[in-house]
């Protein structure tokens, strides 16, 4: 998720209102768009460069802020049941959350993905666009979510955190006076 792709979630948002798009057809159009800056924004950053730390570190984080705020949108619209929204809530607001409790423990992983997280976070897109066809099309949005959601989301969730939880333990303890708080 990048600030392009923010900003271009805001500008569709107030030109479909103008113009009078239903909103799930705004849904549609920003998840696709959205997601499709986000795989660019990295595409870019690793062929022209420059791949920055702070850009991996935050390219996770702003996965979280943009699926927190999509599930919790597509809970308000009839798109996703409040189940299926507390899952993905959990599933990136978990990892942030731990992180500072991580720092503070003096262990210092490396802030970037992991291959469950990724596989995850590409399921997530998957469910949430599906759902919002079955929404749009009048079917039943509960069997659907239980159908495509708990096979794909729930098994990738608990490796991506087992992936987590073994890359702190494994990770390095910082020097000892870089954890004094003086």
């Amino acid at each position: 998720m990048s600030i392009a792709s923010i900003a271009w979630t805001v500008v569709t948002s107030a030109a479909a209102e103008w113009i009078g798009i239903t909103t799930h057809s705004l849904v549609l159009v920003a998840f696709g768009l959205v997601g499709l800056l986000d795989a660019a924004d990295g595409a870019i950053a690793r062929r022209w460069g420059p791949i920055t730390a702070l850009g991996k570190a935050l390219d996770p984080f702003m996965d979280a802020v943009y699926f927190v705020v999509a599930a919790t949108g597509s809970l308000l619209l009839g798109i996703m049941p409040a189940w299926l929204m507390a899952l993905v809530v959990f599933r990136y607001a978990g990892p942030v959350l731990a992180t500072p409790v991580v720092l503070l423990s003096g262990r210092r992983p490396e802030l970037v993905f992991t291959a469950w997280g990724r596989r995850n976070t590409e399921l997530t897109g998957v469910v949430l666009f599906t759902l919002l066809w079955v929404r749009i099309a009048g079917g039943p949005i509960d069997v659907a979510a239980l159908a495509v959601a708990l096979p794909t989301l729930v098994p990738t969730m608990i490796l991506h955190f087992i992936a987590l939880g073994r890359r702190a333990a494994a990770a390095p303890r910082a020097p000892r006076r870089a954890r004094q708080w003086t």
